[in-house]
């Protein structure tokens, strides 16, 4: 694996290789390359590419079989706003629901992303920590939804 400053970490057993060669750890460190831990996993989290808006998928057959991975379903509303209120149980009950009311339109929206749990746990802790201050929360869910990077035509809708 390659880093951005170029550095590039290497397999326990690739590194051993390189050091049967006759390189020594002081040469290949000098040479920007690096051991990790036999232990050592790389999880990458996202979602499934082509599901909003239709995008060409990087992830083909081909490019999948390199990659293990496990497909999490989504909660459904009613389980993501109890997840909610437990997570936040001094939050309104009717901010949560109105959130959860929200980040369903986003979800069914093509033009919108979504609004992960952890994005509406922070909305929910704000409108618990502000129940009279619907700018604060406002603001944090201009924030959440990166309209300051949206597309005029978008923040219309």
């Amino acid at each position: 694996m390659t880093l951005f400053d170029g550095t590039r970490l290497v397999r326990h057993d690739r590194w051993e290789e390189l050091l049967a060669t006759g390189l020594t750890a002081e040469e290949l460190e000098a040479r920007g390359v690096r051991p990790v831990h036999p232990a050592f996993r790389v999880v990458a989290i996202g979602q499934t590419p082509g599901i909003n808006g239709g995008h060409v998928p990087w992830l083909s057959a081909e490019v999948a079989t390199y990659f293990r991975f496990h497909e999490i379903a989504e909660l459904p509303a009613e389980a993501r706003a109890e997840q909610l209120a437990a997570m936040v149980p001094q939050c309104p009950p009717g901010a949560v629901q109105s959130l959860c009311a929200l980040a369903d339109q986003f979800a069914s929206s093509e033009q919108m992303g979504r609004l992960s749990l952890r994005q509406l746990k922070r909305l929910c802790l704000r409108a618990a920590d502000r129940p009279d201050d619907i700018g604060a929360l406002h603001n944090a869910l201009s924030d959440a939804c990166l309209v300051s990077h949206t597309p005029t035509p978008l923040i219309r809708l």
